[in-house]
């Protein structure tokens, strides 16, 4: 399957233009309005329990135990009875899904999500007449915030491989385009420097490789052929994009291109080395990993955005300038068949931003209008571009570029962390992040000042939790200066998250859910539930914020900048069971969030249509809008001391979010292994230890709470994330959940032990 751009290679000949190029402005859209706000306590006014619970007094316990296959060891028991609630991991219970035994079973094994599967089960039969004692579920921030990591994972997967990789296709042909049209009329020092300029547009168009078909029938007779293998694509675009470059620049292109696919170590970039020799380029970052691994469309536009948001021209060499403005000519100029690869770019960089946030890069955006400042003019030919004359005006002016807010490159010889990066224009820039921010002014000056390897603990500390506060501060107590710089820090990070306004947070899907999960991490008074008091819920409700927030980097590693320190026939009612008395975690504040963030999502799904059915008033966003609607005001309600109806009981029972996790194409087959929960994603890399910082998902917990109040004495059941920290050598490359998965999901796992921060788990 070849695209068009095959046969323009093929065809090329010389025209000449001119005149100068018109540069007009471009800025991508916002995704949709922020709701509006939901005010109200933070958590219970009064006493949710009077009196604490006590196992023995829960009447219930015995048969969720025995519902689960559990029989309590002395140690759980006396764990419950202190603490109130427990972990149990769930391959201890009968909640789990046993491992595949034969090569049958492995080609069904984990189809379904295991932690919404578990959390159905909990909830017992569908209709009224089903319900029993020990159905009473536990709805915690843990299973909704899974569930969104699910619909949200399935829609940037489904956009990407249906829509962005064809967007980003057609950005990258018309671009070549252009500059093989301006080479062939430009003079001798012009066309080298455009030669230059192709071979940095064609690298990441080869890496691309071709779109899949597109999805048709299963009875459809004339079924599109499938694209070549992946390596022979890559083989045969390289080969066409080297026809009529120079021998040297074919050259450069190659070894860049075999350089990516290699994925090993750091080295200096044939094509964009020169503008930051200090700083080799790390080619780890080009190993596909996250959802990236299904398919080579997938992996092909991992690469191709990786390339495009990691390489840049960095305003530290004299020459970036012209080329950086070559490249912008090439995106605005007009193609012979009358389009802009510019307008491809700016709905490429929309999207994207929609899920992940705005570039921490300078972008077309600023750069064009920077040049107009500078130079007086929004047109520019090739050959003013890169004069010394214009050099020199843009240099004059480079303080008028903000830097990057993140360090995210190695320094050659790097001893300690650098404060700050150059400006530079970057294509699709790697997205600015808050988390990050976190991170990369905990590690600036490391390890004089800091350490090099930070610990996702801080991103919660920052944002308020105590006892994140008091984990980092316990890790850094053995060096005075690491102690210091992070108490005299501190204050610091956490008055610019302070800053942040609403409408920052709601500039992104991703900025937003790290919002809703920051919530989290405020303080809790003595009217909530006794088990959510002590310290191990403190620790728990840790493990909460880091196994979202590792879903979040694991669905956005492409995009993410990391920094480098471098009801039925039941009956009538009378007849029907006792309502099953469950539980929504009363962090009020959480649930107010997280229902402007889902209805924020839905709306923007809807608005921009960006896959099938996102318009629909019954789409799946749409749906779980509704449904975290509906448990907020069931929080609040409890946590108010109100009395629910039977119906709002029911929802507790029966609310289901199988749907979050359904593929988007009616066409695509449940494949075995897409529910498992275990997942792995890098989130910094310290150049100088050498390491890659991890944070991983194991297998879900099946959470026990007991339970007092108005409501009666009882159990109630949930699932919760397991949450793992790990650091591993640079030299070893970036892990994949298949890697990963593949350590858990076996007899005898190789489970990372649990922090010495984390709740125990026997």
């Amino acid at each position: 399957m070849k695209s068009k751009f095959f046969v323009f290679f093929l065809t090329f000949h010389a025209v000449v233009f001119a005149a100068p190029i018109s540069l007009p402005e471009s800025s991508p859209g916002t995704f949709a309005s922020a709701p509006p706000e939901l005010t109200g306590s933070s958590g219970p006014a009064e006493l949710m329990e009077k009196v604490s619970p006590t196992l023995d007094a829960c009447l219930n316990a015995p048969v969720i135990l025995a519902e689960l296959g559990v029989k309590l060891t002395d140690a759980q028991r006396s764990e419950l009875t202190e603490r109130r609630f427990l972990l149990i991991p769930i391959e201890a219970t009968k909640l789990a899904e046993s491992l595949p035994e034969t090569e049958q079973d492995k080609e069904w094994s984990f189809t379904s999500d295991e932690m919404i599967s578990a959390f159905e089960r909990l909830g017992g039969g569908e209709e009224a007449s089903d319900r029993k004692p020990e159905n009473a579920r536990f709805i915690n921030p843990d299973i909704v915030l899974h569930a969104w990591h699910r619909g949200f994972a399935r829609a940037l997967e489904h956009i990407e491989q249906r829509r962005l990789h064809e967007i980003l296709t057609v950005f990258l042909e018309g671009s070549l385009k252009n500059t093989r049209e301006l080479r062939a009329a430009a003079t001798e020092e012009v066309a080298l420097r455009l030669a230059w300029t192709e071979a940095r547009f064609a690298a990441p168009w080869v890496l691309l490789g071709p779109l899949a078909p597109q999805d048709v029938e299963p009875w459809a007779e004339n079924k599109p052929s499938p694209p070549p293998p992946y390596a022979e694509s890559v083989a045969e675009r390289l080969t066409l994009a080297s026809t009529g470059l120079p021998e040297n620049v074919a050259a450069a292109l190659k070894a860049e291109v075999d350089a990516v696919l290699a994925a090993e170590g750091m080295s200096s970039s044939p094509l964009f080395g020169k503008y930051a020799p200090d700083k080799p380029a790390d080619y780890t970052q080009f190993k596909p990993r996250s959802h990236y691994t299904k398919s080579d469309t997938l992996g092909g536009y991992f690469r191709a955005m990786m390339f495009l948001g990691r390489n840049g021209y960095e305003f530290e060499n004299s020459e970036a300038y012209g080329d950086a403005a070559l490249a912008v000519l090439a995106m605005a100029r007009t193609t012979a068949d009358g389009k802009k690869p510019l307008d491809s770019w700016k709905q490429l960089m929309e999207i994207t931003g929609f899920f992940a946030g705005q570039s921490d890069d300078v972008t077309y955006t600023e750069f064009r209008a920077w040049l107009a400042e500078c130079l007086g003019s929004d047109s520019l030919d090739p050959a003013t571009a890169i004069s010394a004359e214009t050099a020199a005006k843009l240099a004059a002016n480079k303080s008028k570029l903000r830097p990057p807010m993140i360090v995210s490159a190695a320094h050659i010889d790097q001893v300690t962390a650098p404060d700050s990066d150059p400006p530079a224009f970057r294509i699709c820039g790697q997205r600015f992040t808050w988390d990050a921010r976190v991170l990369d002014r905990f590690t600036r000056e490391a390890p004089l000042e800091m350490p090099s390897l930070p610990t996702a603990l801080m991103i919660p500390a920052a944002f308020g939790d105590a006892y994140a506060e008091k984990i980092v501060r316990e890790q850094l107590a053995e060096n005075p200066t690491y102690t210091k710089n992070f108490n005299e820090r501190l204050p610091a990070v956490r008055q610019e998250l302070e800053a942040v306004t609403d409408e920052g947070w709601f500039s992104s899907m991703a900025a937003k859910q790290l919002h809703v999960i920051s919530t989290l991490a405020k303080p809790r008074g003595e009217t909530f539930p006794a088990f959510m008091k002590s310290e191990a819920f403190a620790a728990k409700n840790l493990e909460s914020q880091l196994g979202s927030y590792t879903q979040l980097k694991h669905d956005t590693v492409l995009y993410a900048k990391q920094n480098y320190a471098e009801s039925g026939e039941g009956g009538t009612a009378d007849k029907l069971p006792p309502v099953a008395k469950g539980l929504v975690q009363p962090d009020l504040t959480f649930w107010r969030e997280m229902e402007r963030f889902t209805r924020f999502a839905a709306d923007g799904f809807a608005r921009h249509q960006l896959f099938p059915d996102a318009a629909e008033e019954f789409s799946r966003f749409q749906v779980f809008a509704t449904q975290i609607a509906s448990l907020r005001k069931i929080a609040e309600k409890q946590a108010a001391g109100a009395d629910l109806t039977d119906p709002e009981w029911e929802t507790i029972r029966t609310v289901d979010f199988h749907e979050m996790t359904r593929p988007l194409s009616s066409y695509d087959e449940p494949k075995a292994g897409d529910g498992m929960n275990a997942l792995v994603t890098d989130i910094s890399t310290d150049a100088v230890s050498g390491n890659i910082l991890f944070q991983a998902l194991g297998r879900p917990f099946v959470m026990l709470a007991l339970i007092g109040g108005k409501d009666g004495e009882r159990m109630v059941a949930g699932l919760a994330y397991r949450h793992h920290e790990f650091a591993a050598p640079l030299s070893e490359g970036r892990m994949t959940n298949e890697q990963w998965r593949a350590q858990i999901y076996r007899e005898d796992p190789k489970i990372i032990p649990r922090a010495p921060w984390q709740v125990p788990v026997h």
